[in-house]
């Protein structure tokens, strides 16, 4: 049986109004990567408080990455996802998902695996990235900060699409890199 995220508490929420997190803590809990968080924060899609290392989010950010994190993973893309949330307001919508498994040993022991059809989204998802930008190789930690996607997610379907024919992997600097099917390896 795969475990599933805990479900919406609405106590747990009421008693958060002065959550006041740092760009790590932040990154961790949303299931995001510090990397990803500070481009998103850069870009307006979320705001903090403070600025560089000394950035801060609260609730009504962590609620918003929440429904940002739980639309990617059901196959938008990121503008999608924006435009999905884009009329979340600040007090009105109870956050998407509760608050996942902080601890990266815990969190490492209850390991959400997809379900097929997350698995299949994710597939279409990765397979029309690539259709998009053709002369891209990158490695599966890069391609899941484009998605917006766990990094062992985004290996298992790109590893998935090698299999089809799809992608094609190739060992470099220690690491695979991807890139599409039929484009002639250039070095």
């Amino acid at each position: 049986m795969t475990p599933t995220l805990p479900t919406f508490d609405p106590l747990l929420w009421e008693a958060l109004p002065d959550l006041n997190l740092n760009i790590a803590q932040t990154a961790e809990l949303c299931g995001i990567s510090v990397r990803q968080l500070g481009y998103w924060t850069r870009q307006g899609y979320v705001m903090a408080q403070g600025k560089g290392t000394r950035r801060t989010y609260g609730l009504e950010s962590v609620r918003r990455l929440l429904a940002i994190r739980k639309a990617m993973n059901s196959g938008l893309s990121l503008r999608q996802a924006l435009r999905s949330v884009a009329d979340l307001s600040p007090s009105s919508a109870p956050p998407i998902i509760s608050l996942p498994i902080t601890s990266p040993t815990a969190a490492k022991a209850c390991a959400f695996s997809l379900s097929p059809s997350d698995a299949a989204s994710l597939s279409k998802s990765l397979h029309a990235f690539f259709l998009a930008n053709g002369r891209t190789r990158d490695h599966a930690g890069g391609l899941a900060i484009k998605l917006g996607r766990f990094e062992e997610d985004v290996q298992a379907a790109a590893e998935a699409l090698c299999a089809a024919g799809i992608l094609v992997s190739m060992p470099c600097a220690g690491m695979t890199v991807y890139r599409q099917a039929g484009e002639k390896n250039l070095g």
